[in-house]
């Protein structure tokens, strides 16, 4: 025979899961891994992958930082 839960146990149980599913998010979240990279001629920063590679093609293109940015 199968012994039934006590009544609510369901609800802590999901409660007890949410609770630690918020507590790991910011962890995993703030793990990310960056290369870091060295430029002789020009750098483009920025936190934005694709922004950083439009950057790096106006600068190879001989453009500056003002045209970059618009």
């Amino acid at each position: 025979m199968i012994p039934t839960p006590a009544p609510g146990f369901r609800l802590r149980v999901l409660a007890l899961a949410v609770a630690a599913a918020c507590a790991v998010a910011p962890v995993l979240a703030q793990r990310t891994v960056k290369p870091v990279l060295h430029g002789r001629h020009w750098v483009a920063v920025t936190g934005k992958p694709l922004a950083a590679t439009a950057g790096a093609l106006i600068f190879a293109r001989g453009g500056n930082a003002v045209d970059a940015t618009c």
